[in-house]
């Protein structure tokens, strides 16, 4: 009955309040009563404050159902963290054009807002006492000892996190025979790597993640999936977080080394110090996502003689990438190791059993989603290809069929991932949807060398000068007003956006923070082509992105704070605007050659010589590779 005879903001409130986990020990509620509503029941300007019947007055079923939406809040949700208790009144006022207004008294704002304050103020102190499992009556400074190791545990919770949403066991279809060699290479004297590989979006994730699942059992595994936490995305946090886990199997005194060659040498050390009663098993999943620092896809950092005794290491990547591609360096390297055939195992389509297997009696169901006889068929006859029994193609098709209403036609189904990938960005790129943000803020990340920050994407988006003509029409459009002087565009644009990608990003390190970025290689390859499509978008977007990081300081720390701070503590050098000095000369580099062809005597070259020689520059950048 909600759904169907409440009012959108009743609905929001069910499905958010109402629906939350644990509701009662974090949700706020805040009820604004207007004190002197009733003095201008007869005035049409009261329209902007309560509903009104035909007649003109106030609607007293609406007013109704308000107040048993407010006993439902009470009864759900208790007195805890319900406040009511706001002064506003009406009063009359005039608008900038002279007209006859209503306007709410502000005077209760100030309380209003201390409130919320405080509130807020409580439950996050909870959540950041619950997060590092301090007691906030303690009164003592966290133990770094403590909040490395935790931070570890969260570490392999969202690893695991990631592998059962990759593949949930009650979904997982399939891959009996890739399984089975996988069991076979953890019991047989194999000592060299075990290689899943393929195309991009063939599924290695999810049977990496299935293997790992049934090991689990007799075996204690490492897990990896390489680019969805910050501390699997390069080789130096990778290695750092493998040496820290294999510590707790074999203690160290001395403290975790910092540099890539040191790494590596315990690393190797961990896995010479495996035993019978206790192997390793590791699965790092996505060799080509690592970040291309310290040659870490040249996999210098694995054993080039035969693994250590009771050491099994599994690991995936792509096989489909051209030789001048960097995504295919580790294929090739796993392939001048010298390994045994038997040990590379090539990831294809589904067969057509396992594809209506996991679409129809397994993803579809789970969302509660059912087809019509038409779309049926038209999912059917795609089947036969083996192009559309790609993992990532069914994953997409799936979120589109979701979608689809009982009596809708049968769309026209793309045959390739690509042409999938066209139908859904053209979905979310309508003006009902996302407009003109889709292809904005998905052209900005993949014009950045590693990806940007959300904070990077709201703000330069607010920069560009055509999607702010676009912002401000809509804002008319809509009357709503933007804040005064803003320097990002609102949240609600991007999230909604973000959540209808969440499937296709990652979330990887880069130097001076986590980044947002496309998981699946296919994805990124499609914005490319088709929203930097021509010279001229790639330079706009560059050109763009190189002012947006040109007008930061060089160091998050100005020079009157760090004299200020060496008055009471010692001496050390300012933080150096790591995110500037990464991406701006890159971003320079690139405006260059796409203006100037390579030419030295082109003036947009200038300003890589200016940034080179610029001392500011030079010592930010030697402060930020410390």
């Amino acid at each position: 009955i909600v759904r169907f005879q409440a009012s959108a903001t009743e609905q929001e409130i069910w499905r958010g309040a109402l629906g939350a986990a644990n509701a009662r020990e974090h949700v706020l509620v805040f009820f604004r009563e207007i004190k002197n509503i009733a003095e201008f029941s007869t005035e049409p300007a009261l329209r902007a404050f309560a509903d009104l019947d035909i007649s003109g007055h106030i609607d007293g079923t609406a007013q109704a159902a308000m107040q048993e939406l407010k006993r439902r809040l009470r009864e759900q949700l208790g007195e805890t963290f319900i406040f009511d208790d706001t002064d506003a009144h009406l009063r009359r006022s005039t608008n900038e054009k002279g007209d006859a207004v209503l306007e709410v008294t502000p005077d209760h704002l100030t309380d209003l807002c201390n409130r919320v304050y405080v509130a807020l103020e409580g439950i996050i102190n909870r959540q950041i006492d619950v997060y590092w499992e301090e007691s906030s009556a303690a009164g003592s400074s966290p133990d770094p000892t403590n909040r490395s190791q935790r931070a570890l545990e969260l570490e392999r919770l969202e690893h695991q996190r990631f592998g059962t949403e990759r593949a949930p066991e009650h979904t997982f279809v399939g891959r009996e025979r890739e399984l089975e060699a996988i069991r076979d290479y953890l019991s047989n004297d194999s000592r060299q790597p075990l290689v899943i590989h393929g195309a991009s979006g063939c599924g290695k994730t999810a049977l990496l993640a299935r293997a790992a699942q049934k090991a689990t059992g007799r075996w204690k595994p490492l897990i990896r999936y390489i680019g969805i936490h910050s501390r699997s995305s390069d080789i130096r946090s990778m290695l750092s977080s493998l040496c820290q886990e294999l510590r707790q199997r074999h203690p160290r005194d001395k403290e975790l080394p910092g540099d890539v060659p040191d790494l590596i040498r315990e690393w190797h050390e961990h896995l010479e110090a495996s035993r019978a009663d206790e192997p390793l098993v590791c699965f790092l999943d996505a060799l080509d996502q690592l970040a291309d620092a310290d040659k870490a896809r040249s996999l210098n950092w694995i054993p080039f003689e035969a693994l250590p005794n009771h050491v099994k290491l599994i690991v995936s990547c792509l096989s489909d990438r051209p030789a001048h591609d960097p995504a295919g360096e580790p294929f090739t390297a796993l392939q001048r190791r010298g390994i045994v055939k038997r040990n590379f195992i090539e990831l294809d389509a589904l067969s057509l059993e396992e594809a209506r297997i996991v679409f129809f009696d397994r993803w579809l169901p789970e969302v509660g989603r059912t087809l019509n006889d038409e779309q049926q068929q038209a999912i059917q006859e795609r089947l036969q290809s083996l192009d559309c029994r790609q993992p990532l193609y069914l994953k997409i098709l799936s979120e589109e069929a979701r979608l689809w209403r009982s009596y809708d036609e049968a769309p026209a189904l793309g045959g390739t991932v690509p042409e999938l990938l066209g139908t859904l960005f053209q979905r979310l790129s309508d003006l009902t949807n996302h407009g003109p943000t889709l292809e904005s803020a998905l052209g900005y990340i993949a014009s950045a060398r590693r990806g940007l920050t959300e904070q990077e994407i709201l703000e330069v988006l607010y920069r560009d000068a055509d999607y702010r003509k676009y912002l401000d029409q809509t804002a008319q459009q809509t009357h709503h007003r933007l804040p005064d002087n803003p320097k990002r565009i609102p949240i609600a644009l991007w999230s909604r956006l973000r959540f209808d990608l969440a499937p296709y990003f990652a979330e990887p390190a880069a130097p001076g923070g986590t980044v947002l970025n496309f998981y699946h290689r296919q994805v990124g390859d499609y914005v490319r082509e088709h929203f930097l499509d021509t010279p001229a978008k790639r330079l706009a977007r560059r050109e763009r992105l190189a002012k947006y990081f040109a007008e930061q300081d060089f160091f998050l720390e100005s020079l009157e704070a760090q004299r200020a701070r060496a008055r009471r503590l010692p001496p050390t050098p300012r933080p150096a605007n790591v995110r500037k000095v990464e991406e701006l000369p890159w971003q320079l580099l690139q405006v260059a050659k796409l203006s100037g062809k390579d030419d030295p005597k082109s003036p947009h070259w200038d300003a890589v010589a200016d940034l080179f020689t610029d001392l500011h520059f030079l010592e930010a950048k030697a402060e930020a590779q410390t």
